[in-house]
């Protein structure tokens, strides 16, 4: 059974971008809260797949990552 496995290393952009996502929400409960909401709201209301979910959080995961940069 093949399998791809995909290493980035941790300078790579998206890393830095999750991580500081990652730890504003650890830091924040109430952005843990709405994105805990808005991750439940999207799943019910998805009618095409993983890429409308995406898409559809984007705005809030760019919202988040401004947040973990401004405090940071």
């Amino acid at each position: 059974m093949p399998f791809e496995i995909d290493g980035q290393g941790s300078s790579h952009s998206q890393i830095s971008r999750m991580v500081g996502i990652r730890d504003h929400l650890r830091e924040s409960p109430s952005d843990r809260q709405a994105y805990a909401e808005l991750k439940l709201r999207l799943e019910m209301e998805n009618r095409t797949g993983i890429a409308e979910y995406l898409e559809a959080k984007a705005p809030f995961l760019d919202g988040l990552y401004n947040k973990s940069q401004a405090s940071g």
